[in-house]
Parts: C-alpha cells; sequence; structure tokens
C-alpha cells in the first residue's frame, strides 16, 4: 500500500494473525493504528481518542458488529465505519451497509481495494468534517456535545466553554435547577487536557452536614465509629481531573473554611490523617441560587467565592431562549423514543405551540420529562395535544383564581378560593381586601390540610404543577402541618 493522507484508524478483529497484518499494512500507509480484539475493546479506545476510521468485524466474541455500529453511530454519525466479513457473512454485511456501514471488506483481504476505501472514506470524512465546522461558523452551533440549542444566548455559552477549557481557571455556573449546569461542567472538562480522565462530582446539597467533610477529603481507618477502613475523598480522586461541586452554596459555613484552605494550597489531611495529599485538580462549581446575594446575607465566604469564581457561566433558563424548544423536544423525542421501543418521530404544531406558551418553571428537565411521559404513556409516530401533561396543555392552568375556575359543581367543595365580592356589598370593605399572593398563600395552605400533606391532590385541586407548588412554599414559607407525600 501507498502513502496516503494522515489520520487515525481503529481495527477491531478477534483473529489477532489478521489482525496485526491489517495493523502493518494500514500503518504503513502513514495512518496512526490502534487495535482490539472484542467490543470492549472499542469502548476503550473509544472513551480515549478519537479516530477518522474504524474496520470492525462482523462477529466478535462479545458484541455484534452491527450492533457496535448502531451505537458508534450515535455518538458518532459521521464516522466512516468499514466492516470485515467472511463470504458467508456477505449478507449480513450488505444489511448494515443500510444501517450505516461506509463499506465491507470480505476475508481474505484485499489490501489494493483495502486502499483505496480507507483513502476515499476518511477523505470524505474530514471533507463532511470542515463543511460542518463552516456551517457551524456561518449559522451557529446547534448543539455542543450533550448541550443542544442554537440560540444566541447558547452560542455565547458555547464559546466561553471553548476559551475557559484548555485554561485551569476555576468556574462558577450559576443557573435554575433543571437548566442544564452539569452539562456545561462536563463540556468544559472533555475539552481540557484533563478530558482523559473521568470528572469527579458531588452534590453538596445531597450529602448530611456531618459527612460532607469526609466525603469531600476522605478519612483513616479508625477515624469515627465505623472507620474500618481508608477512605479516599473527592478531592484526592479529582488528582489530574476536575473536581465538580454542585449545589455549592448549600456547603455549611465550617466545610466552606476548608474548602478555601484546599483551592489556596490544593493540599489537604485525610480525617484523623498525618500525611499532607498534594493533589492538582480544576475545580468547577454549581449553584442555583445568587452566590453574591448568599455573600451578602452571610451565607457563603466572600473568600471562597473570589476564589472559585474566576470564570462565572450563567445559564439562561428555558423561557428565555424559546427558540430552543422544538430543537430539544425532537432530541428528546427520538431519545425516549429509542429507548422505549416507540415509533414517535414528529410532534405536531399544537404541542410546539403550547410548549412555547408555557413557562417551564422545571426547564430543560421539565420539558424532557414531559416528552418522555409522552412516549411512555402512548403510541403512535405523532406527538398529539392529548398526550402531553395537562397542567401544559393548558397554559393558563394553575394560575386562574377564583370560584369560576373551577369545573361546575366543585365551588361548594371545602378548598376553594375566595370571590371577589361586588363593590355595592356592604361586606366590602379595606379590611376584606387581601392582596393576591395572600389569597394564594391561603389557598395553598388550606389545601395542604385538608389533603392532609398528600401534593398530588393539592396540585390537582390547585390547578397547579407540582414545581409551581414547590416553588410557592418556599417562596412564602408554609410551615406544612402534615408530612408531605409527593406521590
Amino acid at each position: 500500500m501507498s502513502d496516503s493522507a494522515n489520520g487515525t484508524v481503529f481495527i477491531i478483529d478477534d483473529d489477532l494473525d489478521l489482525l496485526r497484518l491489517l495493523g502493518r499494512k494500514v500503518g504503513s500507509a502513514g495512518y496512526q493504528v490502534e487495535t482490539g480484539a472484542t467490543g470492549a475493546d472499542l469502548n476503550r479506545l473509544f472513551a480515549h481518542e478519537k479516530c477518522d476510521a474504524l474496520i470492525l468485524d462482523v462477529n466478535l466474541p462479545d458484541a455484534d458488529g452491527v450492533e457496535l455500529l448502531r451505537k458508534v453511530h450515535d455518538s458518532e454519525p459521521e464516522l466512516p465505519v468499514i466492516l470485515a466479513t467472511a463470504h458467508a457473512n456477505v449478507e449480513k454485511a450488505v444489511k448494515a451497509m443500510k444501517v450505516g456501514a461506509y463499506d465491507f471488506i470480505v476475508k481474505p483481504v484485499d489490501f489494493t481495494r483495502l486502499e483505496i476505501t480507507l483513502k476515499n472514506a476518511i477523505g470524505h470524512y474530514h471533507l463532511t468534517r470542515k463543511v460542518q465546522d463552516l456551517e457551524s461558523k456561518l449559522s451557529g452551533r446547534k448543539r455542543f456535545g450533550e448541550i443542544i440549542g442554537g440560540s444566541k444566548q447558547m452560542q455565547l455559552i458555547y464559546s466561553v466553554i471553548e476559551n475557559v477549557a484548555a485554561s485551569d481557571a476555576s468556574v462558577m455556573i450559576t443557573g435554575e435547577s433543571g437548566t442544564g449546569k452539569e452539562l456545561v461542567a462536563r463540556a468544559i472538562h472533555r475539552l481540557s487536557p484533563r478530558g482523559q480522565r473521568e470528572m469527579v462530582d458531588m452534590n453538596c446539597a445531597a450529602i448530611p452536614d456531618g459527612l460532607l467533610e469526609s466525603e469531600l477529603f476522605g478519612y483513616e481507618k479508625g477515624a469515627f465509629t465505623g472507620a474500618i477502613q481508608r477512605y479516599i475523598g473527592c478531592c484526592e480522586r479529582a488528582d489530574q481531573s476536575t473536581l465538580f461541586l454542585d449545589e455549592i452554596c448549600e456547603m455549611p459555613f465550617r466545610i466552606q473554611a476548608k474548602l478555601l484552605r484546599f483551592t489556596q494550597e490544593r493540599n489537604f489531611f485525610r480525617l484523623a490523617g498525618r500525611e499532607r495529599i498534594q493533589v492538582d485538580c480544576r475545580i468547577i462549581s454549581a449553584t442555583n441560587k445568587d452566590p453574591w446575594k448568599e455573600v451578602q446575607e452571610n451565607r457563603f465566604r466572600e473568600d471562597l467565592y473570589y476564589r472559585i469564581n474566576v470564570v462565572l457561566i450563567h445559564v439562561p433558563p428555558l423561557r428565555e431562549r424559546t427558540d430552543d424548544i422544538p430543537m430539544l423536544a425532537h432530541h428528546f423525542l427520538h431519545k425516549h423514543s429509542s429507548q422505549n421501543r416507540k415509533f414517535f418521530d414528529s410532534i405536531s404544531e399544537d404541542v410546539i405551540r403550547i410548549f412555547f406558551q408555557y413557562d417551564w418553571p422545571g426547564n430543560v428537565r421539565e420539558l424532557e420529562n414531559a416528552v418522555a411521559q409522552a412516549v411512555v404513556l402512548h403510541n403512535g409516530k405523532t406527538i398529539t395535544l392529548d398526550m402531553i401533561p395537562p397542567h401544559i396543555r393548558n397554559p393558563e392552568f394553575g394560575e386562574k383564581r377564583g370560584a369560576e375556575s373551577l369545573p361546575e359543581g366543585e365551588q361548594n367543595r371545602s378548598v376553594q378560593f375566595i370571590p371577589a365580592q361586588s363593590s355595592d356589598s356592604p361586606a366590602a370593605d379595606s379590611a376584606s381586601v387581601k392582596p393576591m399572593w395572600q389569597r394564594e398563600k391561603d389557598a395553598i395552605q388550606e389545601a395542604l390540610r385538608f389533603f392532609h400533606g398528600n401534593i398530588a391532590e393539592t396540585c390537582e385541586r390547585l390547578e397547579m404543577s407540582r414545581a409551581t407548588l414547590y416553588r410557592k412554599l418556599k417562596k412564602y414559607g408554609i410551615a406544612r402541618r402534615h408530612p408531605v407525600n409527593w406521590d
């Protein structure tokens, strides 16, 4: 084989003699070659390196080549895959072409034909990538890794991610719950020089205060009752990688002081340990609160704030980037249809219109849940309006106030809103007029009492989504007399 354009080629075949021969032949053509004999080897290669073409045996001891092809194209749809097959499996290889294989070669391999196939495949792949790069520069990217969205706000975030990824600067990501802050953190990590190692993440709100320090820094055997062996904490596991601290503003003040020292010196002691542990890790944090407000109200250390907030990325709520809704909805449709073996392939215009009108308090996560629910509970090819949850289907659901908003015959139930009195009524005086927020708070409290804390029944009667009710409970600081049942 003669010299050809540079590129990296993965070769996966369980015939070790053929694998060595293919490796030598392809390598002599000027390609970087990585080889493996199993599907597990292929997964390992993809986890650490990218390639420009894949030569894949149809039959492997631990995997089916066609199924591997599907998985490869799920993550790298443009990557050329050349299947290697024996004569008896030619029909299977032809079927694989329909799935998306670039070409197939028959064993024993004709190396002249393989040379031409590889050259054409990699040339086409490089050209496709250049066209895609050009289109993204001209029209804006529609996605960035796992992040979906082509709006102006997301284009700015993509640009910041690219610029900050190569550095070791600490990054703070802010945004409401469900906006995709963790996806932004993972995108930064994957593009960074540390990207080949797994990112270590810890949710500061999900760990009890008493365990947070040991989860961060680890402990030695015997450090406390139940410490029967040494435990390696998140900071130590993140050596040469990235430490992602989610919900950082929920961290207790006492632990913030220890984290500050760690961010300054990048060393620490395990609990009950005498050895100073030195690590090299990058810190990315996230919060759904306003971190500066938390500083001003003395719930977050100002010195730690400046340490971890070198670069700030704010992820906007979905209601502020509604242009991305159709793209996100269709992405989730295909994702959950595939996972649940359904055949949905479109969303009706009425549904998209309703999606635009709804304010999405749960953001992208709530949108995905709405689409997933429609897919799981129904069958067909098109998501229609009747498949959408009621609180989304009716834009005014949960917003109407007054007995006139209740179904006929429901006005006399114990849980109801106080109707407005006529201005001519003698009972209408200034003392009887309450602010709207007070009426709303009273109605929520009454509903919780009536349904003994059952959130599902409370939401149904108040015509309010769970996300909205939860937000109102926090907003009004409602004391719940009954244990809340979220079912």
